[in-house]
């Protein structure tokens, strides 16, 4: 169903229902039933209008987020922080998919080696895909290590001291921005 959708979504559009789509078929269905309702009359959607009317829009900034930590992408990032501070959210939550994405990241080198990544398998759509190989061509493997671990501490630092879980994410997020970079 998702192919019919292609030919009027943009491609940052198309990744974000690829990464939030579910195993539930049935509400994935929805999803596209909405954005037919949405786009009827449109030539083209973009990823805000897809975040604006997919279920869980927060998720998505915070994937965008994660994202641009990915990439070294700065301007980006800041821009996700901003949004993400103004709609108020919760920064273990941030956190635990950064370090999702880490362990990711670390395991595509194995695939790479031989082994296959119990991602690879799931359908995970991130930006390791041969459509977002650029950002994936900026690790390697101590890269990959470093991130899980900036990552993991921060959160357990985050829960330690909730008055500054904010802050101690945003660090995070950037010094893995910083960590590509490098």
């Amino acid at each position: 169903a998702l192919k019919r959708e292609s030919a009027f979504l943009e491609d940052d559009a198309r990744n974000i229902l690829l990464s939030s789509r579910g195993a539930d078929r049935l509400a994935t269905r929805s999803e596209l039933d909405k954005i037919r309702l949405y786009a009827h009359g449109r030539d083209r959607l973009t990823a805000e209008d897809v975040a604006s009317i997919t279920c869980d829009a927060s998720n998505v900034v915070i994937g965008r987020a994660i994202f641009a930590a990915f990439s070294g992408e700065f301007s980006q990032l800041d821009e996700m922080i901003s949004r993400l501070s103004a709609g108020g959210f919760d920064p273990q939550q941030v956190l635990a998919a950064g370090l999702r994405e880490a362990i990711f990241v670390s395991r595509s080198f194995l695939a790479r080696d031989g082994v296959e990544s119990s991602f690879s398998r799931g359908g995970r759509t991130k930006f390791t895909t041969p459509e977002r190989d650029s950002p994936a061509r900026k690790w390697n493997e101590q890269k990959a290590a470093h991130a899980i671990s900036t990552v993991a501490q921060a959160a357990t630092r985050a829960r330690r001291e909730p008055g500054l879980a904010l802050e101690i994410c945003v660090r995070a997020l950037w010094s893995v921005a910083y960590l590509v970079r490098n």
